[in-house]
């Protein structure tokens, strides 16, 4: 049978009752229908089955759920607390061997399981075996080994790049460390020692009413939210295409939001195609005083970040932490700039929604404006995987993606 959902394995977190096997973990997994459209605020039946040994293994428990999917399509259960339908999960024995969980799920919130997918058990359970293996006796101590000659002297390593930030220690002695133009923050460091770095901004208001927080990070402030506007800071309006074939033939200025979902957009923001600002430099989607970002923008918070030109390393520190909105394992995400990226996705060229809690696609003007031929807008991805900020390859201008706003 066709699959009309997909399941991603988020996380698992342990429940432990003193010290003994624990008796559940938490599973999630996003639920898309036969349209690849994910279910938002869905009651759901889910059934659970550990399987041993491989995907088509014996069950070794099994139980069901009736749950409700949250606004972004994630469904939460906990594994081992639902109504048994056989097995004991106190009794799994997981050093074993390889197990595997089966997902089925009753899209109407029945019984009715149709739809299925197994994924491994890869590390979380065999580690937790190890809340009951026995202590080993203590080994003897051996002895201390005569030391090493001592090295040459290295050669000189080449000149450092010079660095526009400086170095603070806060009242409670946690530091900020600069190593070759990046920076490292020790654990619990004081907010106090970010602020001569990075500042919140005023509160802007666009024509419609939304209102953004700023950060002011070195030279530039930008916006710490992705753009939801409908219309040009004049007044006019910028079209909302829903349909697919429609959008995958533009040659003119649209939005719309991911899934075209209302709910989406105002935590994500909307989508809009390189037209919005490409062609005609006079309409402006941003508020009155405020731009899209642009490759000068861009340069200058490379400088900042003493690495101007490849972006390596710079994503984890615009993403907003944890895995609320941003798909595990949100690599090295710290928002250290105060930027709060969103995964925001896109609508591509084809009119296909891509992306969403896994990359973030955001909008590059040029400092020269696009030619009436052009079909290529510049856009920069970031990803959950990476913590990089590169420009994705594939741009074009009709594809629809996020937006920030600098200010002029």
């Amino acid at each position: 049978m066709k699959n009309l959902f997909s399941v991603l394995i988020l996380f698992y977190s342990v429940v432990l009752l003193g010290q003994v096997v624990p008796q559940k973990f938490s599973f999630q997994a996003l639920v898309r229908d036969s349209n690849n459209t994910l279910l938002l605020n869905k009651k759901i039946g889910v059934r659970i089955s550990v399987l041993y040994s491989s995907e088509t293994g014996s069950s070794v428990f099994s139980e069901i759920h009736t749950s409700t999917t949250n606004p972004q399509g994630l469904v939460s259960i906990s594994i081992g607390n639902g109504k048994i339908v056989s097995g004991d999960f106190s009794k799994i024995e997981w050093l074993k061997g390889r197990y595997f969980v089966k997902t089925e799920i009753d899209i109407l919130g029945g019984t009715n399981y149709q739809l299925n997918q197994v994924s491994e058990l890869i590390s979380v359970p065999y580690a937790l075996y190890a809340l009951n293996s026995q202590k080993g006796s203590k080994g003897e101590q051996g002895d201390i080994g005569v030391q090493g000659p001592i090295g040459d002297i290295g050669p000189q390593g080449p000149q450092g790049i010079s660095s526009q930030f400086k170095y603070f220690t806060s009242s409670i002695g946690d530091t900020l460390h600069l190593n070759n133009s990046e920076f490292v923050l020790i654990p619990n460091i004081s907010y106090s020692n970010l602020k001569p770095i990075v500042t919140n901004g005023e509160i802007v208001k666009d024509i419609d009413g939304n209102t953004y927080k700023t950060v002011i990070i070195g030279e530039k402030q930008w916006f710490a939210e992705n753009l939801k506007v409908t219309r040009y800071n004049d007044g006019r309006s910028i079209d909302h295409v829903s349909d697919q074939d429609q959008w995958s033939n533009l040659t003119k200025a649209a939005w719309c939001n991911y899934n075209n979902s209302d709910s989406l957009g105002l935590i994500y923001g909307k989508l809009y195609n390189g037209y919005c600002f490409g062609i005609d430099k006079v309409l402006n989607v941003c508020p009155v005083g405020w731009h899209v970002a642009s490759t000068v923008d861009l340069e200058l918070l490379g400088k900042f970040l003493g690495n101007t030109n490849t972006f390596l390393g710079v994503g984890g520190k615009l993403k907003e932490t944890g895995n609320f909105h941003w798909h595990y394992p949100n690599n090295n995400a710290s928002n250290i700039l105060l930027f709060n990226a969103l995964p925001g996705g896109m609508i591509n060229s084809t009119g296909l929604f891509e992306g969403l809690t896994e990359n973030g696609y955001f909008h590059v003007s040029y400092k020269a404006q696009f030619s009436s031929l052009s079909k290529f807008s510049s856009l920069r991805i970031l990803s959950s995987e990476s913590s990089d900020f590169l420009i994705y390859p594939y741009s074009k201008i009709n594809m629809g993606a996020s937006i920030r706003c600098v200010k002029d």
